[in-house]
């Protein structure tokens, strides 16, 4: 048992993405083995279960670092604002953008029109609006159900920061992301518990279908 449990620690310590938290760990086992033989009785569940759990929270440290830095590239995104709005509240110009997180063509016009914003010293404000396509569908309309979610329940700059990811990260052409989109979120610092259970509701994808009319009536197609 006491072989096991070296190694166990050697494998981890030597790890240098996860070196501080797993030095805290050690310090943690050390204490353990340092208690008199009668009580020195660690299986190797146990082991396991203190690797998870320090795992579990330097993900959740790396998580929160990530949010913030994304924040701080989306300061002008105001969580005053109703609407999906990045740029100066009452900006002489509104860009109105209708949009698919899947669409290769809408992805690569995202930044080209955050670059005009943040260059406009706040002479244009940006409005995102959703149209998932058909041809992209469920997996654009879903994703685009989430926005609204993470908008209304954790504010409109979360929701700037979840659409660079998303934007950023999906595989496109209506195969999403990599994983489900609660866990998704979850790595960069969002709550997906939260946005789980919005998503059961209808709320969003009314606000969703509302868009998608306003654009079919202004000729978006």
């Amino acid at each position: 048992m006491k072989n096991t449990f070296v190694i166990w620690v050697f494998l981890i310590v030597t790890t240098s993405s996860f070196a501080y938290g797993f030095n805290k760990l050690n310090n943690e086992v050390q204490l353990l083995k340092n208690q008199p033989q009668s009580q020195y009785n660690v299986s190797q569940e146990q082991i396991a279960l203190l690797v998870q759990n320090e795992m579990a929270r330097y993900k959740q440290k790396d998580s929160k670092k990530a949010l913030e830095t994304l924040k701080n590239q989306y300061s002008l995104a105001s969580d005053s604002s109703t609407e999906l709005r990045y740029g100066k509240e009452g900006a002489r110009f509104t860009f109105e953008m209708y949009s698919d997180i899947e669409c290769p063509y809408c992805r690569q016009m995202f930044f080209d029109v955050k670059k005009v914003v943040d260059n406009s010293k706040g002479v244009i404000n940006w409005e995102y609006k959703h149209f998932p396509l058909g041809g992209h569908n469920p997996m654009a309309a879903i994703e685009a159900q989430a926005i609204e979610c993470i908008a209304q329940e954790q504010g409109n700059q979360s929701a700037w920061v979840a659409l660079d990811q998303f934007i950023k990260q999906t595989q496109g052409n209506g195969k999403g992301v990599s994983q489900g989109i609660p866990e998704f979120v979850r790595t960069f610092g969002l709550n997906g518990s939260m946005l789980k259970n919005c998503m059961l509701s209808d709320e969003a994808k009314v606000a969703v279908n509302e868009d998608y009319g306003q654009g079919a009536n202004k000729g978006v197609s």
